[in-house]
């Protein structure tokens, strides 16, 4: 859910690739209808969002090298 628009804003802000402003809110209405669709039953803790923001990170910085280098 959080992948693709970690990846657009890495994107804008180290190499300040731009995308259509229709792009940014059909982003925006996807990631959230996932977002409701997927969440029923929310816990979490500091050691999970640790985790978590540490494979989103590591995951975007992947794939922006990868589609940077092809």
């Amino acid at each position: 859910m959080a992948r693709t628009p970690s990846i657009v804003i890495a994107e804008f802000v180290f190499f300040k690739k731009t995308i259509f402003s229709t792009k940014v809110m059909e982003l925006a209405l996807v990631s959230l209808g996932v977002a409701i669709a997927t969440v029923t039953d929310l816990e979490s803790n500091l050691f999970s969002a640790v985790v978590a923001v540490a494979c989103i990170t590591s995951n975007a910085i992947n794939n922006i090298i990868w589609s940077n280098l092809q």
